[in-house]
Parts: C-alpha cells; structure tokens; sequence
C-alpha cells in the first residue's frame, strides 16, 4: 500500500467563504485534518480553520487510501498540488471575471486584484458565480436521456433548478466498439473544451469515458462522472 505514489484530491471553493479537500485518504489518528488543512490554507493564503477535510467518500475522491506514512507524504503532496492546481483555475476565472490578462493579477488572503488597482474579486465571490449550468457529456445517444433524467431529479430533490445542455461525441462510440479505446477517450476529451464556456460543471454520461478526463486535464471547470456530485458541485 506504501508504494502505490498516486493520489486523487478534489478542491471545492464554497460561497460561504469555506473549502472543501476531498480525499480518499482517511486519518487515523495522524494529524492529517490539520496537516491538510495548514496545507490548502496556506497555498490559498486563507485561516485553516476555514478548510474542511472531506475523506473516505468514493463518489467524490478515488485513491488509495491509508497505509502507514504514505497518508501525509503522498496523500498530502496531492492536496498541496490540487491546491495550487485550484488556484490556478480560480486565477483563469478571475481573468475572465475582472477582463484581465492572468499575468495582471496579484493574489492575495483569499482574493486577486488587477495590480495597481482596486479591481478584484475573491476566489469566494467566484465560487457564487458558478450558477447551475450542467453540460452532460456521452459517446452513446442513447444514455443522454437517462442521465439527463437523473441529474433533473436529482436537482429537483435538493430543491435547484438547473439549464442542461447534451452532447454526443460523434464518431466516439464507434472507435469503442472497434476496441480503439486511446482514440475513444481521445475523442471525448477534445470535446471537453469548448464546454467551459456554456457550462459550470461537465457530466460524463458513461463509465467508459473516465479516461478522458486525464486527457483533456484543465478545462477550466470541473468535468465529473457522477450526476450527483455534479449537484453538490453546483450547490457548493
């Protein structure tokens, strides 16, 4: 279990002006709650009292879990990078947000400011403009409706309304069923991108197009397999 050096981490900035670490890495007694939390504030520059660690849940973080030291050594390397990898995607945002070049903006306790100005926006008052738009994402036009079903109701029981949009991949499915799974995942993930611009957060309707996601990397927003986390994503 100690050797296994890779770790999946999910970041969510929240409205009330809180984090969220998702993890896989459970703490048994290490000290990992505040470690990892000193960790996220400290690339964020915001209290760490403000930093909720959120472990053990598969729907929302996959990995390897807790053995031994490698808790706090990989498991804690992965939060720091998904900080610092957060911060970077909050940066492009407030470009967009603020109508500047990123190389324009100084950050600072939470928040990033055109320098020589005062002109900004918090990371917090980003999160809050994610609004409830779901782009729903499949090779097979046949599991659009299915998915499109679930994240409604799903929305609908948490009291949110929300604006889907769908999008088959054409020629995807059929390099699936010719067993060319590399051009297949290749195939969704170049149809990721242009989604960022329409949507707050990508559902991909089918198991099998996990692997797109590595592909693509940063699109700008998150691009998630579960229909349900996608909701607490937008509710967050």
């Amino acid at each position: 279990g100690g050797n296994a050096f890779t770790e999946d981490v999910r970041l969510v900035v929240h409205a009330d002006g809180t984090v969220t670490a998702e993890t896989a890495t459970i703490p048994m007694g290490q000290g990992l709650l505040t470690s990892f939390a000193q960790m996220v504030g400290a690339v964020l520059e915001i209290p760490a009292e403000r930093v909720r660690l959120a472990s053990g849940d598969t729907d929302v973080a996959n990995g390897f879990g807790s053995f031994g030291s490698r808790s706090l050594f990989v498991g804690g390397s992965a939060v720091a990078m998904g900080a610092q990898h957060a911060l970077d995607v909050l940066r492009r945002l407030a470009g967009d947000r603020l109508e500047a070049d990123t190389g324009d903006l100084a950050y600072s306790a939470g928040a990033f400011r055109v320098a020589g100005t005062d002109h900004g926006v918090s990371i917090f008052d980003l999160a809050a403009d994610a609004g409830g738009r779901v782009a729903i994402v499949a090779a097979l036009e046949s599991t659009i409706g299915p998915t499109t079903e679930l994240v409604a109701g799903i929305a609908a029981g948490r009291g949110m309304h929300v604006e889907i949009e769908t999008h088959v991949v054409a020629g995807a499915w059929e390099r699936f069923e010719a067993g060319d799974l590399d051009g297949y995942a290749r195939a969704v993930a170049g149809a990721l991108p242009s989604l960022a611009a329409s949507a707050a957060v990508v559902v991909l309707a089918q198991a099998s197009m996990a692997s797109a996601v590595a592909i693509a990397g940063d699109i700008g927003i998150p691009v998630l397999t579960s229909p349900r986390t996608a909701i607490e994503q937008l509710l967050r």
